[in-house]
């Protein structure tokens, strides 16, 4: 046998070895992962159950939300249908209770609070809380429980809710219900300008700031 022959032979030992080698090592791998699974099995069955258990609580507590949400709806349209005052309130009172994750417990805290006099400021103050509150429910509730503080007296309380800005629509009753507040002459006119500068959508109201302003100026 040739040199060139030996060689040849020997680099197909070499090549049939190498590929011998490779799938030992697949070989390897495979047996040692089921060697791991099998080791493992109670954990992974464990696992597995708690993800379907955790899988199955959360499609009923989606269905549970939207159901929530549903029902809430509903009693809050008969609610705003309702004549009767004190049956709107009772269904109101009863969308707080019942639903009060749903965004429909702050809506009907609002109504309540034009409905329930002796009680407004707990349902506005309710309002302002409400996680669930959209923006401009609370720059409503903050408006109204404002102005229902300078009605009993306490312009501290009100500048407090007032101090924080609001959305453009709601700055012109803002800075009103701010110099109504104001602790001095200069103050007070200072809001009254920003009331007048500010957005209006009530020609009443602005009217009325204007007459006010122009009293101050007078007496200063």
């Amino acid at each position: 046998m040739t040199d060139k022959e030996n060689r040849n032979k020997a680099q197909a030992t070499v090549d049939i070895t190498a590929t011998e080698l490779d799938e030992l090592k697949r070989d390897m791998r495979s047996a040692q992962l089921v060697s791991w699974i099998e080791a493992n099995r109670k954990p992974l069955a464990i696992a597995g159950l708690v993800l379907v258990v955790a899988l199955i609580l959360f499609g009923l507590w989606r269905q549970n939300v939207k159901s929530q949400h549903e029902a809430a709806a509903m009693a809050y349209s008969q609610a705003l249908a309702e004549e009767s005052v004190d049956k709107k309130r009772a269904l109101l009172d009863s969308i707080v209770e019942d639903f009060s994750s749903t965004a429909y417990a702050p809506m009907a805290q609002l109504q309540l609070a034009a409905l329930d006099e002796a009680h407004a400021s707990e349902h506005l103050q309710a309002v302002i809380d409400h996680g669930k509150s959209m923006d401009a429910w609370r720059w409503q509730a903050r408006l109204d429980l404002a102005e229902w503080h300078l009605q009993h007296k306490d312009a501290a309380a009100a500048r407090e809710l007032l101090e924080q800005r609001m959305g453009k629509a709601y700055e012109q009753v803002r800075h009103y219900l701010l110099a109504l507040a104001a602790e001095d002459a200069k103050d007070r006119a200072r809001h009254l300008r920003k009331a007048l500068d500010a957005e209006s959508h009530d020609e009443e109201l602005k009217h009325r700031i204007q007459r006010l302003l122009s009293g101050v100026e007078r007496a200063s």
